[in-house]
């Protein structure tokens, strides 16, 4: 994981403030932990798509119909977003964003 700064940077902060719980290094390492097996995952199938689908099927494309019945999902991920990152989710972006979604189908 050389070219990933990312977890190494993150606990590099964690274990040198003051205040490290037990609960913030696991949260790091479960962090490592699933990047390391995501990224595994990802180079396994990098460009084999249709080996993806066989071996997995729940990894499909969704079709047009999956989409419209996931309408309510997608509503409620970005509501979700505007509350917990106001600052990047402005309202601006809450409006083209909800109007994609209307889009859907």
């Amino acid at each position: 994981m050389t070219s990933h700064n990312g977890p190494l940077m993150i606990s590099r902060l964690c274990f040198s403030s003051e205040s490290v719980g037990s609960s913030v290094v696991c949260l790091v390492s479960t962090f490592q932990v699933a990047l390391c097996a995501i990224a595994q995952f990802h180079s396994m199938y990098l460009g084999k798509t249709e080996d993806l689908v066989q071996q997995h099927p729940c990894f499909q494309p969704m079709g047009q119909q999956h989409m419209v019945m996931l309408e309510p999902l997608w509503r409620a991920f970005l509501e979700h977003n505007v509350t917990e990152f106001p600052e990047i989710w402005t309202s601006e972006r809450r409006q083209i964003a909800s109007l994609l979604v209307d889009q859907i189908p």
